[in-house]
């Protein structure tokens, strides 16, 4: 069992092993806490954290780009901004926090990447809200890991 993650509207998708899952999710949103400034990419960060096997279950992670609150008055700066962290995660940001070694995350990273790139403007259906599994009372990072938390904690210390 594992994880699927896609651009179905460009037709591309890349699926993960759980454990692989976990790597691709922990390096992203590693860069993406210290990047986020705005509340949407501070949303964002804690959506991708949001998406935790060890509370919602293994193989069903897994998300479609078009499941971002993307706002199409600011497609370009958020599209930036998941490249941005996606690239910030490639230069191994942070990783020494990780308890392991991530040997294959510069690939994920990369497969990753190529499916954010592909998504365009035109693909975005208006704006819309974030599709919480439970949404955070407040947009907070963990203590111990500094990286955004969703409401059952952080990601980081769930693994």
């Amino acid at each position: 069992m594992g994880n699927i993650f896609s651009n179905d509207k460009a037709g591309c998708d890349m699926a993960l092993s759980n454990g692989a899952t976990i790597v691709l999710l922990s390096t992203l949103i590693l860069s993406g806490s210290d990047l986020a400034q705005t509340e949407w990419e501070q949303e964002l960060v804690t959506w991708l954290a949001e998406h935790d096997q060890t509370i919602y279950g293994l193989g069903v992670v897994g998300f479609d780009l078009d499941e971002i609150a993307w706002n199409p008055a600011d497609f370009e700066q958020e599209k930036a901004f998941l490249l941005a962290l996606t690239d910030l995660a490639l230069r191994r940001h942070r990783w020494e926090v990780l308890d392991y070694d991530p040997p294959f995350a510069l690939c994920y990273l990369t497969d990753f990447r190529k499916l954010v790139e592909c998504y365009t403007a035109e693909m975005v259906e208006g704006p819309k809200a974030w599709d919480w599994f439970q949404p955070p009372e407040t947009l907070s990072k963990c203590p111990l890991h500094q990286v955004f938390v969703h409401a059952n904690g952080c990601l980081l210390c769930h693994d």
